[in-house]
This record gives C-alpha cells, structure tokens and sequence, in this order.
C-alpha cells in the first residue's frame, strides 16, 4: 500500500510531537506530583 501525502505528513509529524508530549507529560507529573 503507498501512502499518502497526508498518512507521510502525519506520522511524520506525530514522531516528532511524540517527544514532545512525553515531555510535558513528564514535566506536569512533577509539578503535580513534587517530591
């Protein structure tokens, strides 16, 4: 099966925001959960 533009497009850009929502999520669990 090819992809599309949009199925490249996407997971591309969902790899990289991947990281970033880790991170965040990482960054609100120690501010929520300060030890």
């Amino acid at each position: 099966k090819k992809d599309t533009f949009v199925e490249k497009y996407f997971f591309k850009t969902d790899r990289l925001n991947f990281k970033k929502k880790v991170l965040e999520k990482v960054l609100q669990f120690f501010e929520n959960y300060s030890f």
